[in-house]
């Protein structure tokens, strides 16, 4: 199973275009549709194109699809593909190792779908860079997202 276009389109809305550096909420400079420059991408990503930035979302969700893809064999039940979605667009917020770490890998291999479903809730986090260590912090739209996230996940609404 891959990311699909609504999930694709999906995050293109939530993250909005930038063709130039922005620090994000969370101290990371980004670009694009929230692609995280990473230090040998720094003087390549100065001002991109549209395409470019679409190029660069693909480049972020491949690796998430991937990954959900290799471990779903483990879960109880295959995942449909609105909850492969919502899973890849919590990763591609959060990341992988809050997931992996969350009970929710746990939930799945158990079958647990309503405590999936329940568990997005507590991914209304936001990592924040800005100071030299790391700190967790509550977030507002952290919170709608995982919200966004949810629907997905129960009703395929990629609102």
């Amino acid at each position: 199973m891959r990311v699909s276009l609504a999930l694709t389109h999906y995050l293109k809305r939530r993250c909005l275009f930038a063709d130039v550096p922005y620090i994000g909420a969370d101290g990371l400079r980004r670009i694009g549709y929230g692609h995280v420059i990473r230090r040998h991408e720094d003087a390549a990503l100065q001002q991109i194109p549209e395409p470019q930035a679409d190029f660069l979302l693909q480049a972020d969700c491949h690796p998430i699809g991937l990954y959900l893809d290799a471990i779903q064999g483990r879960f109880a039940q295959p995942l449909t593909q609105q909850q492969f979605d919502a899973l890849a667009a919590l990763c591609f917020r959060v990341g992988l190792k809050p997931f992996e770490t969350s009970a929710m890998p746990r939930q799945l291999r158990a079958g647990d779908i309503d405590a999936v479903s329940a568990e997005f809730a507590s991914f209304d986090w936001l990592d924040d860079h800005h100071t030299r260590h790391t700190l967790r912090r509550s977030s507002r739209h952290a919170a709608n997202c995982a919200a966004m996230e949810r629907e997905i996940f129960d009703n395929g609404r990629y609102a």
